[in-house]
């Protein structure tokens, strides 16, 4: 059953910085860097934020990123913690079970 949620979220999953890939998720990261690039953009948790400021409330952010959350914190974001790193199917039912309960 899905729930309707009067607040959107943002997940921002790729932007894992202190997490070595394996050679796929590198491939797709590589992708993102490059879909932010062609607007000026760097491959950042905070250039995300710029883009979904308008229709988006709050920001799940990788446990490692922290750094990040006064910056998104001042764009307007509710910022929450997980460990984001769903790379095998175990850690995508966790990631999806914890995302859930953020709503």
């Amino acid at each position: 059953m899905l729930r309707y949620n009067f607040y959107r979220t943002l997940d921002n999953l790729p932007s894992v910085e202190a997490l070595a890939l394996p050679l796929g998720e590198r491939v797709r990261a590589r992708s993102r860097e490059r879909l932010l690039a062609t607007v000026g953009l760097p491959h950042k948790p905070v250039a995300v934020g710029q883009l979904y400021r308008d229709f988006c409330t709050h920001f799940t952010l990788d446990e490692r990123d922290r750094t990040y959350t006064t910056q998104l914190e001042e764009m307007g974001y509710e910022v929450s913690w997980l460990r984001t790193d769903a790379l095998t199917l175990e850690r995508q039912v966790t990631l999806a079970s914890e995302l859930l309960q953020l709503t």
